[in-house]
């Protein structure tokens, strides 16, 4: 049978240092952890293409901007150009801009994407954008909000604003936490380095709920907030590698159990492969926001 596990708090010190979330300060991340990082980005997007989530989420977010045939793209937090190819691919797209915080991200997005007259790939803080006012018909955030300081959410919507011009729209996506489920009821050994791994990486695993209040706070009009959900069931899928594994390997680090438990919860967590007992259950949520021609009235 498996030993007991010995749970300690995520701020404890135990050889090492707590887990923490690597996009908050980027630009520190050794070259080795920004290769890991690139891998999960393209590992989620790879899933979210396969199920069909991301395609369904772009559509409607053209939809409501409309098909004139020049619209201009902005993707902030692009990391390696997965969604910025992806929109350029959509009919009516002229121009795509990705931006980001890291040029490691940024340049593997040129090796894949490449840059062309309709692609550019440039490195920016979302607070920051290098646009000028009324640019953009569409500025998309996918993953990024919840992976940056708090303080800066609402300054980073605004600063989206000031660049979309009159009629524009913002689109949203992040991580649902509260509808992640990975095991199997609340006694699950691999609940400790789950949640210590979720709490880890987002301060306020609510953020993406509070989505449409945020909008309004930055000006725009918000529209339903709506939650996908998608399962992961296979050996090679996002959920096992990048979030189940991955939570055992930075539990480990962190020094709240020993390399031994370490490999008998990878164990554990290979025979549910085996026996048809994982299902990583993953929400997202996705939200739209206006910017009213005449200026936001409350």
């Amino acid at each position: 049978c498996t030993p007991a596990l010995h749970v300690t708090s995520r701020h404890s010190r135990i050889g090492s240092i707590p887990m923490e979330d690597p996009y908050r300060n980027i630009g520190a991340v050794p070259e080795n952890v920004l290769e890991r990082l690139a891998e999960a980005l393209e590992a989620r997007s790879e899933s979210a293409a396969k199920c069909g989530m991301r395609t369904k989420v772009l559509k409607t977010a053209m939809k409501a901007v409309g098909s004139s045939g020049d619209i201009v793209v902005i993707d902030v937090g692009c990391g390696t150009g997965s969604v910025t190819q992806a929109v350029a691919a959509m009919p009516g797209v002229k121009k795509v801009y990705g931006f980001d915080a890291s040029s490691y991200f940024l340049q593997k997005a040129r090796e894949k994407v490449g840059e062309s007259d309709q692609i550019e790939f440039h490195e920016a803080l979302c607070t920051d954008l290098p646009v000028p006012d009324n640019t953009a018909d569409l500025v998309i955030f996918m993953h990024v909000l919840t992976h940056i300081d708090p303080n800066d959410h609402l300054s980073s919507l605004k600063e989206a604003r000031r660049v979309l011009r009159p009629g524009g729209h913002i689109l949203l996506k992040d991580n649902d936490l509260p509808g992640w489920c990975l095991t199997n009821g609340p006694t699950d050994i691999l609940n400790a380095p789950v949640d210590n791994f979720l709490s880890a990486w987002s301060e306020n695993k609510y953020l993406c709920r509070q989505y449409p209040a945020l909008l309004e706070q930055a000006g725009f009009v918000p529209d339903k907030l709506n939650v996908y959900c998608t399962v992961d069931d296979s050996e090679d899928s996002y959920g096992f590698q990048f979030v189940l594994m991955r939570s055992i390997k930075m539990y480990v680090n962190a020094g709240f159990c020993s390399e031994e438990m370490g490999e008998l919860l990878k164990q554990e967590a290979l025979q549910r492969i085996e026996r048809k007992l994982f299902q990583c259950v993953l929400t997202y949520g996705v939200i739209l926001g206006y910017k009213q021609s005449t200026g936001y009235r409350r």
